[in-house]
């Protein structure tokens, strides 16, 4: 009997442990602490869905804002109220950016303290984001930055919450239209190497006052070795092939800094500079620089072009170089 009893005691202690364990366990499971800490974990925008975007607006700190709309499988953005390509790789970061952002920590729920964190109603620096129809999908205020974690303090526009995200968005707030545009002004397919004719005509003057007047052609042997040769002007010129193969590469990746409308002085109707180069595949692409801007830009252009851009000093002198510079040194 007495045995029977201890059983008895042990089985009821076991189930009071065991009571008490579950007690435990889910006392730490829905603690404030641990309830708050999930709940900060969690996705900014959980139901966000980057292909269901099909305008962007971001709005800096001064109040001017960037659109960039979806057009077709690509992507446009507005300068000037006219689109021009945009960046597909900046945008596709742009949107994973989002759709990784996770809140670190709950910051506030009370308005009071929206003005310390720079996320009132009267703040500026915004992105929102639409779809198809026009229908807003998201609307973000972006409040300061934090001082000890890399991330910003948001607010979405109509909740009192301000939470400390575990991404920064910085770089996309404070960006210029040129950050969100492709300035290349041929196709990424574009290879160097297949580049087999460089025709350069300038008469150029730099800020620095130096100038060049030029007028010669280049042509790439299709014979082993691919030895470049100048055809014009005639004079039995050596060339330093690697040092052509550059300005093959230039042309080939050739970039503004950013693009450019309305009426400008851009010296285009009488350029400065054409440079006409040739593929392998029978592909004629024609640069036109205009008049300098400034102290180290240039109008420029693709012969027969839609956009206009603003163009390095350096790119204009590597792509115009003198034939004494593309001469191959004497042994």
């Amino acid at each position: 009997m007495a045995g029977v009893q201890f059983k008895n005691k042990v089985l009821v202690l076991g189930l009071v442990a065991g009571a008490l364990a579950v007690a435990y366990a889910l006392g730490l499971a829905f603690s404030p602490t641990n309830v708050e800490r999930r709940r900060s974990e969690l996705p900014l925008l959980p139901a966000f869905k980057a292909e269901a975007v099909n305008k962007i607006q971001v709005t800096n700190a001064e109040g001017a804002t960037i659109e960039a709309l979806r057009s077709g499988k690509g992507w446009s953005v507005l300068i000037g109220g006219l689109p021009h390509p945009a960046s597909e790789q900046r945008i596709g970061w742009f949107l994973d950016t989002l759709a990784g952002a996770r809140r670190s920590r709950l910051v506030s729920s009370n308005p009071d303290s929206w003005a310390s964190f720079g996320v009132t109603e009267e703040a500026r620096t915004r992105i929102r984001l639409f779809d198809s129809g026009g229908k807003s999908l998201v609307s973000l205020i972006v409040g300061r930055s934090d001082t000890g974690e890399r991330g910003n303090f948001v607010r979405l526009e109509g909740g009192n919450e301000t939470v400390l995200l575990n991404k920064t968005l910085g770089t996309y707030v404070s960006g210029s239209p040129s950050y969100w545009s492709h300035l290349k002004f041929f196709p990424d397919g574009l290879a160097a190497g297949s580049v087999m004719r460089v025709s350069v005509r300038a008469s150029l003057s730099f800020a620095d006052g130096t100038s060049r007047k030029l007028s010669y052609t280049l042509l790439r042997g299709n014979e082993a070795g691919r030895k470049w040769r100048v055809v014009e002007p005639a004079g039995g010129i050596t060339l330093d092939d690697k040092q052509v193969d550059r300005v093959a590469s230039t042309l080939a990746d050739f970039e503004g800094n950013e693009f450019v409308t309305g009426n400008l002085a851009t010296g285009l109707t009488s350029p400065s500079a054409e440079i006409l180069f040739s593929t392998e595949d029978n592909k004629d692409y024609r640069i036109l620089i205009g008049a300098r801007s400034g102290e180290d830009l240039y109008y420029a252009k693709v012969d027969g072009g839609d956009y206009l851009y603003l163009v390095s000093e350096w790119r204009v002198r590597e792509v115009t170089q003198p034939l004494v510079e593309l001469q191959a040194s004497a042994e």
